[in-house]
């Protein structure tokens, strides 16, 4: 039979998918109540019956046999595609934990144990405030098994599909403090490979926790992979992961970049009705337009979006530390800070908050041929060459596409690309003006398509082909190709890279969208000192983005702080009611970046 989710083939008469995770309710015996989405508006759909042989399940009683030493194994917690968590007491230290069990049929392989106790021991190195710490590794029999904290809270996913798109400060505090971690995990040469908001865990004082590391990389490449089974989840796989190419940070920032998408418009941006189309939509499909779908989504943190989706990972961050810095410079402020967390808060504790209201997106613009055009929030241009990013060949045999032709995506965004001169004849555009709508720049960025220059970035040109040219203060240059249809919006979301040479308070970053109103500044608030021949950089990241920041005695914002200060000591202090107070002091040397992690402490005992 066939999982009735994903389509996988499972063993006839299993009570879950061993690919999703999901109940099939194919299985015959006791009946379970599962709860439905809360926002039916139909009470009778709030629970189904569904029919299981639990009686028939004997993973439970496998793992509390098997544990029974250690762990008093109370209640299974859920189960996802490879592995099933059980809330459990650990026995010597009386606590609560969460055993997370490899499923048998994905601890099959010899060489599996191993690999998963070697990945599984250095994430559980990782020490990090926004990381879920792992407490033990072990196998008993064929049962591999890691001890993790254990979280009083709700699992993203569980939120979004309760409350929908998420206000703009909750997501960007979930995505600050995601990437984040997942900087810190790179850091330490260490992929997530499956981000998704399962694995994000939000606990009940409003902490984001990223949970997993390990798990993922422990499966692969061993003879699963070998006999075709890729693992990941496909709707937040990055192409070159569909692919089965070897990961690495690029391919988790695509996965937040995914999740992003999903967290702003309540929606996934790939959907299909199997996971081959889902997989061809990573591969050939520009994402939607966030904007037609949401209002007031600043154009910074659509920038960091878009850029984390290209298809080819060359162009996504060159590192995720890079993609955390851009998201903190995205304009908001201290007392929206604080009420993320308020927000973060009641969700985690099953609460409603004031529902985003989000339009519907618009059909998927699949590339269907070479030299097709779809404009979206990026030009995408197929190209008859060959690509980096290669289809497996079974996806290649579905989408049908023609021996020996190649495909390549080509996403404009801070590089420059070259327009294949056999794509679309110029003709096919039409006669007469179309609308052109740069976005995702800073604010003075200045737009020139062709020898016209746009105010503000939009206007109307003659239908053609031309090179536009974007520049702004303190950033690289960007230049490409782009195709002007007579009544047809284009629209360019243009992501600049910052240029190394710039000063690193440049205004420019932290410049509002165009026609908002600038960021109000608490009162008492240093201004950034003035660069200088000899200044360097403090990097100021606190565990509690409500925390104010302190430089020498001067408050210079809260969260996380991007600063050039002179060379020379300095002294941190990062303080939050409820929390101890962290001080230190750094020397910062001329030309060079100090990074500084304040992780803060509750009191009373608290963690």
């Amino acid at each position: 039979m066939n999982c009735p989710h994903c389509g996988t083939a499972v063993p006839d008469g299993s009570a879950f998918c061993t690919y999703c995770g999901k109940a099939t309710g194919e299985a015959t015996g006791s009946t379970v109540a599962v709860e439905t989405p809360r926002r039916s508006a139909d009470p009778s759909a709030q629970t189904v019956a569904i029919q299981l042989d639990m009686t028939e399940d004997t993973l439970f009683q496998q793992v509390k046999e098997a544990l029974s030493a250690d762990y008093e194994v109370e209640s299974e917690l859920g189960r996802g595609g490879m592995a099933v968590v059980f809330r459990a007491t650990e026995r010597q230290l009386n606590r609560v934990v969460a055993l997370k069990v490899v499923t048998p049929e994905m601890a099959g392989a010899a060489e599996t144990g191993e690999r998963f106790r070697r990945e599984a021991r250095l994430a559980a190195a990782l020490e990090h405030p926004s990381i879920l710490p792992i407490f033990r590794v072990g196998q008993v029999g064929n049962l591999i098994y890691m001890a993790m904290k254990f979280v009083e809270g709700r699992g993203l996913d569980s939120i979004v599909e309760q409350q929908g798109a998420l206000p703009l400060n909750v997501v960007l505090k979930v995505l600050r403090d995601a990437s984040s971690a997942l900087a810190y995990a790179h850091e330490h040469h260490i992929v997530h490979r499956d981000i998704k908001g399962a694995n994000i865990l939000i606990d009940k004082d409003g902490r984001v926790l990223v949970s997993d590391f390990g798990i993922a990389r422990a499966m692969d490449e061993t003879s699963l992979t070998k006999s075709g089974m890729i693992i990941g989840t496909p709707s937040y796989m990055s192409p070159e992961q569909c692919g089965g190419q070897k990961v690495g940070p690029q391919s988790d920032q695509y996965s937040l970049g995914i999740l992003a998408f999903q967290l702003l418009t309540g929606q996934l941006p790939f959907e299909a009705d199997s996971i081959m189309g889902v997989i061809q939509h990573h591969y050939m499909t520009p994402p939607p337009d966030i904007t037609l779908v949401r209002d007031s989504v600043p154009p910074e943190l659509l920038t960091v979006i878009y850029k984390a989706l290209e298809k080819e990972k060359d162009h996504r961050y060159k590192s995720t530390e890079d993609m955390a810095e851009a998201l903190e410079v995205v304009p908001d402020t201290p007392e929206a800070r604080k009420e993320a967390i308020a927000h973060l808060k009641q969700l985690s504790h099953g609460q409603r908050i004031t529902e985003i209201r989000t339009g519907s997106l618009p059909p998927l613009a699949l590339v269907t041929g070479p030299g097709a055009v779809v404009t979206g929030p990026r030009t995408i241009v197929a190209r008859e060459k060959r690509s980096k990013l290669w289809l497996p060949i079974a996806a290649v045999a579905v989408l049908g596409l023609a021996a020996g032709g190649y495909w390549a995506v080509a996403v404009r965004g801070g590089t420059s690309a070259a327009q294949d001169s056999t794509a679309t004849p110029t003709a096919a555009l039409g006669s007469g003006p179309g609308e052109v709508r740069f976005e995702g720049m800073p604010r003075n960025a200045r737009v020139q398509v062709g020898d016209s220059v746009l105010a503000g970035g939009r206007g109307y040109v003659e239908a053609g082909r031309y090179t536009y040219t974007v520049t702004a203060r303190g950033y690289i240059p960007a230049t490409g190709p782009i195709a002007v249809a007579a009544g047809v919006t284009t629209r360019q979301i243009v992501a600049l890279s910052r240029d190394p040479n710039a000063p690193a308070a440049d205004p420019v970053a932290s410049a509002p969208p165009t026609g908002a109103e600038p960021a109000p500044q608490p009162t008492g608030t240093a201004p950034a000192p003035a660069p200088s021949a000899a200044t360097g950089q403090l990097r100021i990241r606190a565990s509690e983005t409500a925390a104010e920041i302190f430089v020498d005695g001067q408050r210079v914002g809260s969260g996380s702080r991007i600063l050039s200060v002179p060379a020379g000591s300095h002294t941190i202090r990062v303080s939050l009611a409820g929390f101890e107070t962290f001080t230190t002091t750094v020397t910062v040397t001329a030309g060079e970046t100090t990074p500084v992690m304040a992780t803060l402490r509750a009191t009373g005992g608290g963690g």
